[in-house]
Protein backbone atom coordinates (compact mmCIF):
# COMPACT_ATOMS: atom_id res chain seq x y z
CA UNK A 1 0.00 0.00 0.00
CA UNK A 2 1.41 3.39 -0.91
CA UNK A 3 1.59 6.25 1.59
CA UNK A 4 -1.12 8.13 -0.30
CA UNK A 5 -3.43 5.09 -0.35
CA UNK A 6 -2.89 4.61 3.39
CA UNK A 7 -3.60 8.28 4.11
CA UNK A 8 -6.82 8.21 2.07
CA UNK A 9 -7.89 4.97 3.75
CA UNK A 10 -7.17 6.41 7.21
CA UNK A 11 -8.95 9.73 6.60
CA UNK A 12 -12.08 7.81 5.53
CA UNK A 13 -12.07 5.93 8.84
CA UNK A 14 -10.85 8.50 11.35
CA UNK A 15 -13.68 10.00 13.32
CA UNK A 16 -13.89 12.96 15.66
CA UNK A 17 -11.51 15.82 15.99
CA UNK A 18 -8.00 15.58 17.37
CA UNK A 19 -7.86 16.96 20.91
CA UNK A 20 -4.14 16.66 21.59
CA UNK A 21 -1.37 17.44 19.16
CA UNK A 22 1.37 14.98 18.36
CA UNK A 23 4.02 15.13 21.11
CA UNK A 24 7.49 14.67 19.71
CA UNK A 25 9.01 15.67 23.08
CA UNK A 26 8.28 12.32 24.72
CA UNK A 27 11.14 10.48 23.02
CA UNK A 28 9.63 7.12 23.93
CA UNK A 29 10.46 3.96 22.08
CA UNK A 30 13.11 3.10 19.57
CA UNK A 31 13.48 3.64 15.88
CA UNK A 32 11.67 6.01 13.59
CA UNK A 33 8.09 7.14 14.24
CA UNK A 34 7.17 6.53 10.62
CA UNK A 35 3.38 6.37 10.88
CA UNK A 36 3.18 9.18 13.45
CA UNK A 37 5.25 11.44 11.23
CA UNK A 38 3.35 10.47 8.07
CA UNK A 39 -0.05 11.16 9.63
CA UNK A 40 1.10 14.34 11.39
CA UNK A 41 2.68 15.81 8.24
CA UNK A 42 -0.62 15.27 6.39
CA UNK A 43 -2.84 16.97 8.96
CA UNK A 44 -4.21 13.93 10.75
CA UNK A 45 -3.12 11.51 13.47
CA UNK A 46 -4.13 8.41 15.37
CA UNK A 47 -7.47 8.73 17.12
CA UNK A 48 -7.20 9.82 20.72
CA UNK A 49 -6.39 6.92 22.93
CA UNK A 50 -4.21 4.88 20.59
CA UNK A 51 -0.52 5.34 21.14
CA UNK A 52 0.69 2.28 19.30
CA UNK A 53 0.08 -1.25 18.23
CA UNK A 54 1.99 -4.45 17.69
CA UNK A 55 1.67 -5.92 14.23
CA UNK A 56 2.21 -9.53 13.24
CA UNK A 57 1.18 -11.98 10.54
CA UNK A 58 -1.60 -14.50 10.99
CA UNK A 59 -1.35 -18.19 10.02
CA UNK A 60 -2.08 -17.33 6.39
CA UNK A 61 0.64 -14.67 6.32
CA UNK A 62 -1.74 -11.70 6.36
CA UNK A 63 -0.90 -8.66 8.50
CA UNK A 64 -2.87 -8.37 11.72
CA UNK A 65 -2.85 -6.31 14.90
CA UNK A 66 -1.82 -8.51 17.79
CA UNK A 67 -1.99 -5.82 20.54
CA UNK A 68 -2.88 -2.20 21.19
CA UNK A 69 -0.79 0.11 23.39
CA UNK A 70 -1.67 3.17 25.45
CA UNK A 71 1.02 5.22 27.20
CA UNK A 72 0.98 7.40 30.28
CA UNK A 73 3.79 9.61 31.55
CA UNK A 74 4.30 9.84 35.31
CA UNK A 75 5.98 13.21 35.74
CA UNK A 76 5.28 13.62 39.45
CA UNK A 77 6.31 10.22 40.76
CA UNK A 78 8.30 7.08 40.08
CA UNK A 79 6.97 4.38 37.77
CA UNK A 80 6.76 2.03 40.77
CA UNK A 81 4.30 4.34 42.51
CA UNK A 82 2.22 5.51 39.52
CA UNK A 83 -1.29 4.09 39.95
CA UNK A 84 -3.15 5.07 36.76
CA UNK A 85 -6.50 5.01 38.56
CA UNK A 86 -5.39 7.88 40.83
CA UNK A 87 -5.22 10.03 37.69
CA UNK A 88 -8.23 8.51 35.91
CA UNK A 89 -10.48 11.60 36.15
CA UNK A 90 -12.35 12.48 32.98
CA UNK A 91 -10.71 9.77 30.83
CA UNK A 92 -13.60 7.27 31.10
CA UNK A 93 -15.00 7.81 27.57
CA UNK A 94 -11.55 7.64 25.97
CA UNK A 95 -10.83 4.35 27.73
CA UNK A 96 -14.23 2.90 26.77
CA UNK A 97 -13.52 3.71 23.12
CA UNK A 98 -10.08 2.10 23.32
CA UNK A 99 -11.44 -1.05 24.95
CA UNK A 100 -14.24 -1.32 22.37
CA UNK A 101 -11.69 -0.98 19.57
CA UNK A 102 -9.44 -3.65 21.12
CA UNK A 103 -12.46 -5.97 21.42
CA UNK A 104 -13.53 -5.25 17.83
CA UNK A 105 -10.14 -6.19 16.43
CA UNK A 106 -9.75 -9.05 18.93
CA UNK A 107 -6.49 -7.76 20.42
CA UNK A 108 -5.36 -7.21 24.02
CA UNK A 109 -4.93 -3.64 25.27
CA UNK A 110 -1.85 -2.72 27.30
CA UNK A 111 -1.07 0.35 29.37
CA UNK A 112 2.61 1.30 29.53
CA UNK A 113 3.79 3.87 32.06
CA UNK A 114 7.01 5.87 31.95
CA UNK A 115 8.61 8.63 33.97
CA UNK A 116 10.90 11.47 32.98
CA UNK A 117 11.84 11.84 36.66
CA UNK A 118 15.61 11.59 37.12
CA UNK A 119 16.74 8.01 37.65
CA UNK A 120 13.49 6.54 36.30
CA UNK A 121 14.15 6.67 32.56
CA UNK A 122 15.05 2.98 32.29
CA UNK A 123 11.85 1.70 33.91
CA UNK A 124 8.51 0.89 32.31
CA UNK A 125 5.37 -0.27 34.05
CA UNK A 126 3.04 -2.41 31.98
CA UNK A 127 -0.34 -4.03 32.52
CA UNK A 128 -3.06 -5.65 30.42
CA UNK A 129 -6.37 -3.82 30.68
CA UNK A 130 -9.41 -6.11 30.69
CA UNK A 131 -12.17 -3.58 31.35
CA UNK A 132 -13.02 -0.11 32.60
CA UNK A 133 -15.66 1.30 34.89
CA UNK A 134 -16.29 4.80 36.21
CA UNK A 135 -13.83 4.22 39.07
CA UNK A 136 -10.98 3.28 36.75
CA UNK A 137 -9.19 0.61 34.82
CA UNK A 138 -9.38 -3.09 35.62
CA UNK A 139 -6.20 -5.04 34.94
CA UNK A 140 -5.71 -8.75 34.34
CA UNK A 141 -5.13 -10.46 37.70
CA UNK A 142 -5.29 -7.00 39.32
CA UNK A 143 -1.73 -6.32 38.14
CA UNK A 144 -1.46 -2.59 37.45
CA UNK A 145 1.64 -1.21 35.69
CA UNK A 146 3.07 0.05 39.00
CA UNK A 147 3.05 -3.57 40.22
CA UNK A 148 4.71 -4.88 37.04
CA UNK A 149 7.76 -2.70 36.39
CA UNK A 150 10.25 -3.84 33.77
CA UNK A 151 13.88 -2.76 33.56
CA UNK A 152 14.82 -3.78 30.02
CA UNK A 153 13.42 -4.04 26.53
CA UNK A 154 13.91 -7.80 26.74
CA UNK A 155 11.71 -8.02 29.87
CA UNK A 156 8.99 -5.97 28.15
CA UNK A 157 9.18 -8.12 25.01
CA UNK A 158 8.97 -11.35 27.03
CA UNK A 159 5.95 -10.06 28.97
CA UNK A 160 4.13 -8.93 25.82
CA UNK A 161 4.90 -12.17 23.98
CA UNK A 162 3.49 -14.24 26.89
CA UNK A 163 0.37 -12.09 27.26
CA UNK A 164 -0.39 -11.99 23.53
CA UNK A 165 0.10 -15.75 23.22
CA UNK A 166 -2.19 -16.35 26.20
CA UNK A 167 -4.80 -13.99 24.73
CA UNK A 168 -4.87 -15.93 21.47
Amino acid sequence: MSEQTFLEWWKERKYGRQINSYRDDLNIGTGEKYFDNLLDSNGTSWPSGIDGFIAAKDEAGHPTVSAMIKNRIADKCKVKSYDPNRYFGKDYKTWVASIKLAEAIDAPLFLCTYSRKSGQEQYMGIGRIISVNEEGLVFKNGTRPDKNVKKSVEEVKDYLDREILEFR
